[in-house]
C-alpha cells in the first residue's frame, strides 16, 4: 500500500513538474521581448537623456497570458502589478509611475510581434489615469537551424 501512494505521489510530481517547464518554455518570448525593450530603454537613454530618464524599475501589469516573469531582466527590477497591489505601488511612488502594459504574441501578415506599451499611470482620487505617447513593438521570425524564435527587429512609435 505504501509502495502504491510513494508511486502515486511520484507521479503527480513529475507530471506537475512537466507542467510547469511547458509554462515556463511559453514563457521565454516574453521574457525576450522584455529583455529587448530593456535594452531599448537603455538606448532611448543614451540617444536622448533629458527625455528619456533612466529607469531602474519597470512597473509592468502582470500579464494574464504570462505564468512567469523574473524579477531583474537585464539590469532592470521588474515590479508585477496586480489588482492586490496597484494602489500600494502607486501610494508609494507619489501616485505617478510609468505603468507598462505588454500585448499578447499577435500574428498579423507572417509577422509576430508583442508590444510593450509604457504608460504615464496617475491615482487621481481613487481613479487611475493611463496616458499614451510611445510604445515599442518586437518583432520575431523563427529560425529554422536553431528551431526556435528569434528577435528580427525592434521598433519605437509614438503619437
Amino acid at each position: 500500500m505504501k509502495i502504491k501512494i510513494s508511486l502515486t505521489l511520484f507521479f503527480l510530481i513529475v507530471l506537475s513538474q512537466t507542467g510547469n517547464a511547458q509554462k515556463t518554455e511559453s514563457d521565454k518570448i516574453y521574457w525576450v521581448a522584455l529583455k529587448e525593450y530593456c535594452i531599448n530603454l537603455d538606448w532611448l537613454h543614451s540617444k536622448n537623456p533629458n527625455i528619456y530618464k533612466k529607469r531602474h524599475e519597470i512597473f509592468l501589469q502582470k500579464p494574464e497570458f504570462v505564468d512567469s516573469i523574473p524579477p531583474i531582466l537585464n539590469g532592470y527590477k521588474i515590479t508585477l502589478i496586480t489588482n492586490f497591489n496597484q494602489r500600494q505601488i502607486y501610494t508609494t511612488h507619489s501616485n505617478q509611475i510609468i505603468h507598462t502594459i505588454m500585448s499578447p504574441l499577435t500574428n498579423k501578415a507572417d509577422k509576430l510581434y508583442v508590444n510593450i506599451t509604457p504608460y504615464h499611470g496617475s491615482l487621481v482620487k481613487n481613479n487611475y489615469n493611463l496616458g499614451l505617447s510611445d510604445g515599442t513593438t518586437i518583432y520575431f521570425k523563427f529560425d529554422s537551424d536553431s528551431q526556435k524564435y528569434i528577435v528580427n527587429r525592434v521598433e519605437n512609435w509614438g503619437i
